[in-house]
């Protein structure tokens, strides 16, 4: 027979397995903490030889929240194009990886080696479309379990336009022109 003493929230005890299942939440203000939350409490087991028991300490970490809205800046066609993407929401580093859909052609992504919470998408585009892919953060120090993904999206224009003015070249001369006074 297993039993505890105080566990954390949304949290239950098999009393014939010991198994401890649910699912942890929390929230402050109606807004997600990003702070791990730790708990400590105590399982005892009895049974005919007698009783025992352990205590047991749990940290439990969110996943970063992607902070970058999901429209990223449009592009051109051959013009540098970069794009910062950021999070929030762990004590440690993060990973970045693109893991569906594709970057435009020429554009790579790449983690920020000044500051691991972001990641840049830069280089020079040599397509135009819209491209939608989707991007996974991860803590690295508690992954896999602290991973979020985000869809975006990047419009890539099709190289400079060309203005029509409507007006044509003229090959005649002009007359009665002088030097220095307006025509």
């Amino acid at each position: 027979n297993y039993s505890d003493s105080s566990l954390p929230p949304n949290l239950n005890i098999n009393p014939s397995t010991g198994l401890i299942s649910g699912t942890l939440t929390h929230t402050s203000n109606g807004k997600n903490l990003r702070v791990p939350l730790r708990y400590f409490f105590n399982v005892t087991a009895t049974n005919s030889g007698g009783t025992s028991q352990k205590s047991i300490f749990l940290s439990v970490y969110e996943p970063p929240y992607i902070t970058t809205q999901q429209n990223l800046a449009n592009g051109n066609v051959n013009s540098y194009y970069e794009q910062e993407l950021s999070a929030e929401g762990t004590e440690s580093s993060m990973s970045w990886e693109l893991v569906a859909g594709s970057l435009p052609p020429g554009l790579e992504l790449k983690t920020s080696s000044s500051s691991k919470r972001t990641a840049k998408i830069s280089g020079t585009p040599t397509q135009s479309g819209t491209y939608l892919f989707k991007i996974q953060c991860s803590n690295l120090v508690h992954a896999p379990n602290t991973t979020t993904k985000k869809v975006f999206r990047i419009e890539i224009k099709g190289g400079s336009e060309r203005l029509d003015s409507g007006l044509k070249p003229y090959y005649g001369y002009f007359t009665k022109g002088k030097v220095g006074v307006d025509y």
